[in-house]
This record gives structure tokens, sequence and C-alpha cells, in this order.
């Protein structure tokens, strides 16, 4: 377990091809940067393949969401892709309201409007 600063803490497995994080706590301007470099390495490390599991994220703010939209540029450059699984409301709530539903796709071909905020 990769511990963020106490607020937030992240999983790393592996299955299906590609490395699958899982978050939990809160994603904010406090841990961002330090989880950026985290899984910037991983994606690098792993040909461009991250899935990220955000069911147990109880806050993002928009340095979060930055940090989201960066990853999924790293994953394309190394010919891959970021998905987002499982989002938490508050999750689903900020990407809507951000209008970056359509930047970042779930994982199964899940639709943003079809969750719960």
């Amino acid at each position: 377990m990769d511990d963020y600063g106490g607020l937030l803490e992240g999983v790393l497995t592996y299955g299906d091809g590609c490395a699958r994080y899982a978050l939990r706590g809160e994603l904010d301007v406090a841990n961002a940067e330090r989880l950026f470099g985290r899984l910037a390495g991983l994606i690098q490390a792993g040909g461009g393949h991250l899935e990220l599991d955000l069911a147990d994220v109880a806050f993002i703010d928009s340095t979060g969401i930055r940090t989201l939209m960066q990853l999924r540029v790293i994953a394309a450059g190394c010919g891959g892709d970021m998905l987002i699984l499982r989002p938490s409301p508050p999750v689903v709530r900020i990407i809507r309201l951000a209008g970056l539903d359509e930047n970042l796709p779930i994982a199964g071909g899940v639709r943003w409007e079809d969750l719960e905020s």
C-alpha cells in the first residue's frame, strides 16, 4: 500500500494484462503531485495501460482532475490508455461538472451519464 500523506492511499494489483491501481481517500492538491509521479511511472513501465479504481475516493478537486487528464495523455503517448473503474459518486459529480466525461473513459463501456452522482 502506498501512502500519499495520510488522506490518500493506493494499492497496486495486476490483471488482464495491465496494472490496476485502487485509490482510497481524498485526491487533491496535497497529494496529486506525488500520485502523478507514481502512476506516470507505472504507465510508462507497463506499456501505457492503467486502470484506476476510484470507488473509494471521497473527494477530488481540480488538481486531482488535472492529474487524471495528464495521466491519460501519458498513457496515450505510450500507445495505451488509462481507464477509470467504479468512480464514486463524488468523482462522478465533479467529472460531469467539469465537462470531462467524454475525456475520461470508464472501463467496460460504462457511460458517465448512467452513473449516480
